[in-house]
This record gives structure tokens, sequence and C-alpha cells, in this order.
């Protein structure tokens, strides 16, 4: 469950960094993050993820 877990968390981080950069997220990328978000909390994530998760949901989401 660790590897998991570590897994989950290292997707997420590249993902975050992605659409930092990109400034906006699109419809994809945040279905995506928040189903990869919810599977990161209930293999008992911390609340590292969670103040990016605060983050990626002040992005605008637009299509590229």
């Amino acid at each position: 469950q660790e590897a998991a877990l570590s897994n989950t968390r290292y997707n997420m981080l590249v993902m975050f960094q992605k659409v930092s950069e990109k400034g906006f997220i699109t419809p994809d990328e945040l279905s995506t993050w928040t189903h990869t978000f919810d599977v990161y909390r209930s293999l008992g994530g911390n609340s590292f993820v969670m103040a990016l998760h605060d983050k990626i949901n002040d992005l605008p989401v637009k299509d590229e």
C-alpha cells in the first residue's frame, strides 16, 4: 500500500506541475485529478496533497 500511495502522490505532483505551468486545467485533467485525489485519500494519503488540491481547484477550467 505504501508503494501505491507513493506512486499516486508522484503522479499527482507531475500533473500539478504541468497544469500550474499552463495556468489552467482542462476538464479531462480535472476529472483525472479528482479521481486520483480520491484514490490517494482512500489509501490514507496525508494533507500534503490537500494543499495541491486546493490550488488545482483555484485554476480556471478551459479547453486547450
